[in-house]
């Protein structure tokens, strides 16, 4: 299953020009949809090891990772905003490019248009999830918020906890989606529990996954006053830990 661009995972409702023009910008910061395809890789995974069909579960996956790069695009429009980034994969930054009453807007009507695109499936499980990570990802920017505010040196546990909420809850909702869309006519009891355990990989990886971006960004940081493993703590031990949760996690798109 191929993966193209943010544009493909916009909603055909009508949309105001203005918006339009914002979303053109965004396509030129596009990443590795790396959610996405964690998504994908858990599916399949999932139909092989069940010896099962994807056939039910692709136009699900379809409308789950529009959904879940919306709110990734989401996310990173306000962080940029609050970490004072200009640049986003060497382009100007949303805020940066118009501002950052625009910018905040955006990502509101990036969130929203997420929600709504879940909403297709019909499905609470995926809803009370996906409001789940909301929530998480907002505790989270609001906590490391609040270090810089009151200067304050976190430990250790604290910055892999928010690691966890910012990036880790999204990475753990797209496996767990992955694995849910291929199983979710056998759904009980023992399969919320196996859905847990793969979003607790899943978890695990965008930890690792983001300390080593945090490894790459170091010298940014530093100049922003950022809080990040490699920068309180260097560089081998940040490493260290990326590598315990990449192996905790069993997933080996790093």
């Amino acid at each position: 299953m191929e993966i193209s661009n943010l544009e493909e995972f916009e909603s055909n409702e009508d949309q105001d020009k203005y918006v339009n023009e914002v979303v053109a910008h965004l396509d030129k910061t596009q990443g590795k949809m790396i959610r996405s395809k964690l998504l994908i890789d858990t599916m399949e995974k999932t139909a092989v090891s069940h010896r099962m069909s994807l056939g039910n579960a692709l136009p699900c996956a379809k409308i789950a990772m529009r959904g879940i790069e919306l709110i990734h695009n989401a996310s990173i429009i306000h962080d940029d905003m609050l970490d004072n980034n200009s640049k986003r994969r060497g382009v100007a930054s949303l805020h940066a490019e118009y501002g950052n009453n625009i910018a905040l807007v955006t990502g509101d009507v990036l969130f929203a248009r997420a929600l709504t695109m879940l909403g297709k499936l019909n499905d609470g499980y995926v809803i009370s999830h996906a409001l789940g990570v909301f929530r998480h990802m907002a505790e989270g920017q609001l906590a490391e918020s609040a270090w810089a505010s009151n200067k304050y040196t976190p430990q250790i546990e604290e910055i892999i906890d928010v690691m966890r909420r910012k990036t880790g809850v999204l990475m753990g909702f797209s496996v767990r989606l992955g694995a849910y869309f291929v199983l979710k006519e056998q759904f009980s009891p023992e399969l919320v529990e196996d859905l847990d355990d793969i979003a607790k990989q899943g978890e695990y990886y965008g930890i690792a996954y983001q300390i080593q971006d945090d490894i790459e960004d170091m010298d940014e940081d530093a100049s922003n006053g950022t809080q990040t493993i490699p920068i309180i703590y260097g560089k081998e031990r940040a490493l260290q830990i990326a590598e315990y949760f990449k192996h905790e996690s069993a997933i080996n798109l790093l």
